[in-house]
């Protein structure tokens, strides 16, 4: 059996196979006993055990394609099977047995199985990119539920209408189908029409951009959901009522919708409804940079990991919880947090979260000012990197633990790690990262009085930098020169590099403009 193809596909060709074989007896059991009603049902269910059929042939073709698309290269793959695409010509069989079946109904005065039967032919055109042939089946069977004054089927056709409007992105056309089919599920008090007929009328609105009326119809949903007490359902379009209300840039309003149903499907335990909500009410308050509330959002979820040993869930949560505490300047929380979710990515060897949890808290003890502990943590991500074979992430690295270690006064082994990290970015093609190493390099070198080898490193991290058109790479490393030319006495030749660097720092608003006016200033005294 394929690892695509599982036991539920070989189950439905079982099933399929003896509804054919009961459907072809019952055809011409019904033919030889002249029994037209009877004829007409199993021509009917015929045409839909056939169709199903026709389906799951083409999931097969899909399914050894893909298996034989694994095994090959690229240039040995097989050709895509003509039936991945589904079309009307390969329902040619289904078609037939159901126009057989629409024949028969018509004749025998049998409206209702005649309407049944030709909406599903409709949705056979549908489900086969027929999306016009959909629409005109769909609108024959309209036609008929209206002779024989029957609101259900009229109703029912008014949807199937709209359906194939939509496939064939003519929403204002669907929303025209749509609005008189709800209008009447409502008068023969179909509360399941109802809903989803609303369903249809927010989608199809929100394509038009129409996020009101697309408001409007979930609050018709909601309350309908309230009505019946499916919390299931409200949950989902609290969801969609949020989305819409972030369209609009409603977003307390977008907030509160997420949060009540953040709050219901936790009630209901239905826990792909509760991470999406959460997601979607974390990512809105991020927006308002309300990271207070995100943090009241997470504990509970933190908590829930913890007691339940959810040590994946845990760590995602504590990570949360810390970004949100750095961006409020709290770093001493942060730092917390991140060590939780340290300790929670450890547990599981998720090597990858590990990694960037270590890299995460070394940043931050580094704007605390503990290079020690900076150091630690530098060297726990190099371990981690180094052991996933990843070029570019042990190169990120080696450069941090070496500007750790220049922090301490520790020269030789920061020169050595960065001297190490050049070739390392090189290889892995990362300009920027071998861009970052020559400045940081070069600094060293300046610091320990080295002016020609710093001066070489410092142009070269330029070059580079104007080569990726790296603005703030750029302003960075002319400060960098001209605190070079500053320390070796070249007073007017500083004042020119660091003007420069100050223009280019300037115009993407980087908070480095400070340091060049210190520097500046402090030039302009030695000029005096």
């Amino acid at each position: 059996m394929s690892v695509f193809l599982g036991q539920d596909s070989v189950e439905r060709e079982q099933r399929i196979k003896q509804a054919l074989e009961q459907t072809n007896k019952a055809l011409e059991s019904a033919r030889a006993s002249r029994d037209r009603r009877k004829e007409s049902e199993a021509l009917a269910a015929l045409g839909i055990a056939t169709y199903e059929w026709i389906n799951l042939e083409g999931v097969k073709a899909l399914v050894a394609y893909a298996d034989q698309s694994i095994k090959s290269d690229e240039a040995s793959k097989p050709p895509q099977p003509a039936n991945l695409k589904p079309n009307p010509e390969q329902y040619i069989s289904a078609i037939d047995y159901l126009n057989q079946s629409i024949a028969i109904r018509r004749e025998i005065g049998d409206w209702r199985e005649e309407i049944n039967s030709t909406l599903t032919l409709a949705l056979i055109y549908s489900r086969s990119n027929g999306n016009d042939q959909a629409v005109v089946y769909s609108e024959q069977a309209l036609q008929l539920a209206r002779q024989h004054q029957d609101p259900a089927s009229e109703a029912q056709c008014l949807t199937a209408i709209g359906d194939g409007y939509v496939k064939l992105e003519q929403h204002e056309q669907a929303i025209a189908s749509f609005e008189p089919a709800l209008a009447m599920y409502r008068q023969i008090d179909n509360p399941q029409g109802v809903g989803v007929v609303l369903g249809r009328l927010r989608t199809a609105s929100a394509k038009l951009e129409r996020f009101e009326q697309s408001i409007a119809y979930c609050e018709q949903a909601l309350e309908l959901a309230r009505k019946y007490g499916d919390r299931a359902a409200e949950a989902a379009y609290l969801l969609a009522m949020g989305g819409y209300h972030e369209k609009l840039q409603h977003d307390e309003d977008a907030i509160a919708c997420f949060e009540t149903a953040l709050a219901i499907n936790r009630e209901i335990g239905k826990r792909p409804g509760e991470g999406e909500a959460l997601t979607r009410l974390l990512a809105a308050c991020g927006k308002l940079g309300q990271y207070d509330r995100i943090i009241g959002y997470c504990q509970p979820g933190l908590a829930a990991a913890r007691e339940a040993g959810t040590h994946a869930l845990e760590g995602t949560y504590a990570t949360t919880i810390a970004l949100a505490y750095e961006k409020l300047g709290k770093l001493a929380d942060a730092v917390q947090y991140y060590e939780r979710a340290l300790d929670a990515h450890h547990a599981i060897s998720d090597k990858n979260n590990e990694m960037d949890d270590a890299h995460r808290l070394g940043l931050l003890y580094r704007r605390i000012g503990q290079p020690e502990k900076e150091v630690g943590y530098f060297e726990q991500a190099l371990a981690l990197a180094r052991e996933g074979g990843n070029g570019q992430l042990v190169c990120a690295s080696i450069t941090n633990v070496g500007t750790a270690y220049a922090r301490l006064k520790q020269f030789d082994k920061a020169i050595s790690l960065l001297q190490e990290a050049i070739p390392l970015a090189r290889e892995a093609g990362d300009r920027e990262a071998e861009a970052g190493a020559l400045g940081n390099l070069g600094s060293l070198y300046r610091d320990q009085g080295q002016f020609v080898e710093a001066a070489k490193l410092m142009e070269e991290s330029l070059a580079i930098h104007r080569a990726l058109d790296d603005q703030l790479g750029i302003g960075i490393d002319l400060l960098n020169l001209g605190l070079m030319d500053e320390g070796q006495g070249q007073i007017e030749d500083a004042v020119l590099r660091i003007e420069q660097a100050r223009s280019v720092l300037a115009a993407i608003n980087a908070p480095d403009v400070k340091n060049c006016d210190t520097a500046l200033a402090r030039l302009r005294g030695k000029r005096a």
